[in-house]
């Protein structure tokens, strides 16, 4: 997919696309990056280009803001990588690099992957946003795109402010992560961060536990920490199951 079948396929509105290229420095021109991570950004993309900014002045989005979080505008970018490996740490450097919320799109050879990310405001210079963290969609072939890229329409999103809007993308992104049905995903709003975030938290403690009972020499033990990891495996499948059901109680 070029540029403009992204932004017609993402629905951005004719008043806030960009749409042109953008020189690599741009996404370190203004941070403070080491070396290595400038030469990433060199040698790991082929190719960036700025789709659009979603901002109140454009959209009629109100804009949010608080003592903890700013949503002045959401950037769209469409970047070509040089391999699936080196996507994940060019996001990294970017989300570190921009100063707003940002939907990121990685491009390699026939497939494609969306990144975004989770900011706040450094306590010693509100006008800098520090990442709390990063969320990565799972690769998917460009043939997949048109059932897959309507959830992420712009008139799919809550319009109430910018927070909201960014906030809907990204249950969207976990939703598909996860497998919860898009009519879920509606009535779970942004409790789908929080259930993602609860089995990342699980995924931890079962792979924690595994290595225990792996390591383990004691019989007693190891059975011991069996059962709490058949436990844990348990309870996630039972929170996975409950937020796929469809029907109303």
């Amino acid at each position: 997919m070029n540029s403009k079948e992204w932004i017609k396929s993402l629905g951005i509105p004719q008043n806030a696309v960009i749409d042109r290229n953008l020189p690599k420095q741009a996404f370190y021109q203004n941070a403070d990056l080491s070396s290595s991570e400038k030469e990433m950004i060199q040698k790991g993309i082929e190719r960036a280009r700025w789709l659009g900014s979603i901002k109140e002045s454009n959209t009629n989005i109100l804009k949010y803001e608080d003592e903890d979080v700013c949503y002045e505008e959401i950037e769209y970018f469409y970047i070509q990588v040089s391999s699936r490996e080196v996507a994940s740490k060019v996001g990294k450097i970017i989300f570190n690099s921009i100063p707003y919320p940002s939907f990121l799109i990685f491009s390699f050879e026939n497939a494609y992957q969306f990144q975004m990310a989770l900011t706040r405001k450094n306590a010693n210079n509100a006008s800098v946003l520090i990442v709390e963290r990063t969320y990565e969609s799972k690769w998917k072939s460009n043939e997949e795109e048109n059932n897959q890229l309507t959830p992420f329409h712009y008139s799919n999103q809550k319009t109430i402010n910018l927070k909201e809007y960014y906030h809907s993308l990204l249950s969207t992104l976990l939703s598909q992560t996860i497998g919860i049905p898009e009519v879920r995903k509606v009535e779970m709003g942004n409790d789908v961060i929080k259930l993602y975030e609860a089995l990342q938290s699980l995924d931890v403690e079962i792979e924690g536990l595994a290595k225990q009972v792996k390591s383990e020499k004691q019989l007693n033990k190891r059975i011991e920490l069996q059962m709490k990891l058949t436990k844990l495996k348990k309870n996630k499948e039972q929170l996975l199951i409950r937020t796929k059901e469809t029907e109303h109680v």
